[in-house]
């Protein structure tokens, strides 16, 4: 697909489409150009500073994905619209790590994507910190349940292995990862492992969504 010296009026929107080629030569646009639910499958050229959207975008060709994102980023930053600015800085990253190897792109998914977005989600950190501590109170109510007395109050009384301790297990849950330690309930035996473990996800992530929150506030 080749457009030369096209004048358009309005948007190029293309969607639900594979293209295999796509140049735009020295082209003047009114509006942006908008490309929904699209595979590129090869090079992509786009010789215009009109704005553009990717949206549910695939590029076959990760050199080509970093270069159109990492351009479409800047000219949003231009124009000061950060939030579409900062899904195409998560996709030009997405990118960039189609480049490196099997083991490197495992973690950088696990740690940097899933965990934030690279830095552009903080919703994305809450919903990490809630599934965080939703599991480990699982968890915790569980080791109880078949080690009796794994958990249990400063005053020496073990939390019950009924249903109803489940919810002191997710308070539990909740003021460790959160690091308060109020001290009203402690671990013992096997317990202390994930305890000692949640503990460390909770300073972690709690300084994440910090960081993300500062961003985001320090762009506007």
């Amino acid at each position: 697909m080749t457009f030369y010296y096209p004048n358009i009026i309005g948007n190029f929107h293309c969607s639900n489409s594979t293209i295999g080629k796509l140049i735009i030569a020295n082209s003047k646009i009114t509006g942006k150009y908008w490309f929904e639910n699209v595979t590129f499958l090869g090079n992509v050229i786009i010789g215009s500073d009109g704005a553009r959207w990717f949206k549910n975008v695939e590029f076959n060709l990760s050199e080509i994905q970093v270069r159109e994102c990492m351009r479409a980023k800047k000219i949003h930053e231009e124009n000061g619209n950060q939030v579409e600015a900062d899904k195409h800085f998560y996709l030009e990253m997405k990118g960039r790590r189609k480049q490196k190897f099997v083991l490197r792109r495992f973690l950088e998914w696990f740690v940097a994507d899933i965990t934030c977005k690279y830095g552009t989600s903080w919703e994305r950190v809450l919903e990490i910190s809630g599934l965080t501590i939703l599991l480990f109170g699982g968890l915790y109510w569980l080791i109880n349940k078949f080690t009796e007395g794994a958990l249990s109050y400063a005053n020496g009384h073990t939390i019950s292995t009924s249903w109803y301790g489940l919810f002191d297990s997710f308070y539990y849950s909740i003021v460790t990862f959160t690091t308060l330690g109020y001290g009203d309930m402690h671990p013992t035996g096997i317990l202390k492992i994930p305890s000692a473990i949640q503990s460390i996800l909770g300073a972690i992530f709690m300084a994440l969504l910090v960081a993300v929150f500062a961003r985001k506030w320090m762009r506007k």
